[in-house]
């Protein structure tokens, strides 16, 4: 449902976004995370970004750096389909 108030759309995005830097090894690097951080880690996009960023500036990721382009390219996908699909549906509402 789309919002008037930029106020409730900036709190709702930093509740999704919040928690994502946590475990996405931008503070601690993936590979030492426990076991649990790791699992949670496959699903957030930074991690494959800070990876990157890892393992271009360092030398050192902890996924392979082709994996981690692959994965932004269809997160990135993802995302802009729902969000396109999203606005067509809001579009058609007003």
């Amino acid at each position: 449902m789309p919002t008037d108030i930029p106020v409730t759309a900036m709190m709702l995005s930093s509740l999704v976004k919040f928690p994502l830097v946590f475990i996405s090894g931008v503070l601690i690097p993936v590979d030492q995370l426990p076991a649990w951080g790791t699992i949670v880690a496959l699903f957030s996009p930074p991690t494959y970004f800070t990876d990157m960023v890892r393992h271009l500036l360092l030398g050192k990721g902890f996924y392979p750096l082709t994996l981690d382009f692959i994965v932004i390219i269809v997160f990135a996908t993802i995302f802009m389909s729902i969000t396109v699909k999203l606005h067509e549906k809001n579009l058609q509402n007003d």
